[in-house]
């Protein structure tokens, strides 16, 4: 029980809707920490979702990001979001020595590319709605994070994360409208665990390859 109780403690600590900033600029040793200006999310998925899932996305990989506590993030510019970013290529365009928020070493961006649930195939590769078990939750995200320290920038990470994640049909009815991102339920819904699965996943790709870029 008390297992159970710490785990569903810390499902809720590390999903809630909006970020707990409490970072530090430096390190317990006081070495100071790579700064990284994060991008708002780029969504071209066409999911459809009933909440903006640009901003789910974008909050989630902040949390994740303040949780690991290796990265230290600029104070976002408002600028930034008044630049069409259509999708995550058009970051090189940008000129950053004059664009540069908050004085950042890194400007990181993620597109969404795919969110798409669809029923699975049985055996046969046909989608029989009557002995359907399980849908399948597609989700693709492209990962960017540029150096922009030198007179150069340089990518250092360009590479698309992706996932399957199986869903029993009876859990695909949930009411997404009236529990969606920021519920309690949403949380402990298919989704909203797969989410939280996958921002994890792209916040630990992007603390690996500043940290071992920056040594």
């Amino acid at each position: 029980m008390k297992r159970a109780f710490f785990i569903l403690t810390l499902l809720f600590s590390s999903c809630t809707k909006y970020p707990q900033n409490n970072q530090d600029k430096y390190y317990t040793d006081g070495r100071i920490k790579p700064s990284v200006a994060l991008l708002p999310v780029i969504d071209n998925s066409n999911a459809g979702m009933p909440w903006d899932l640009q901003e789910e996305f974008h909050e989630l990989l902040l949390n994740k990001i303040f949780s690991l506590n290796s990265l230290y993030i600029t104070t976002q510019n408002p600028h930034l979001y008044q630049i069409d970013f259509s999708n995550s290529n058009s970051i090189n365009s940008i000129d950053w020595a004059n664009n540069n928020p908050g004085h950042a070493e890194y400007i990181a961006c993620v597109e969404i590319k795919d969110h798409s649930l669809m029923p699975r195939a049985n055996s046969k590769g046909l989608f029989n709605l009557e002995s359907i078990k399980t849908f399948t939750l597609d989700i693709s995200l492209q990962i960017k994070v540029i150096d922009i320290r030198g007179k150069n920038n340089k990518t250092i990470l360009q590479e698309t994360v992706h996932q399957s994640f199986f869903i029993p049909w009876k859990l695909t009815s949930i009411e997404y409208q009236k529990n969606g991102w920021g519920k309690t339920a949403f949380f402990l819904s298919p989704i909203g665990i797969a989410h939280t699965h996958m921002l994890s996943k792209v916040a630990q790709r992007m603390q690996d390859y500043i940290l071992l870029n920056s040594r």
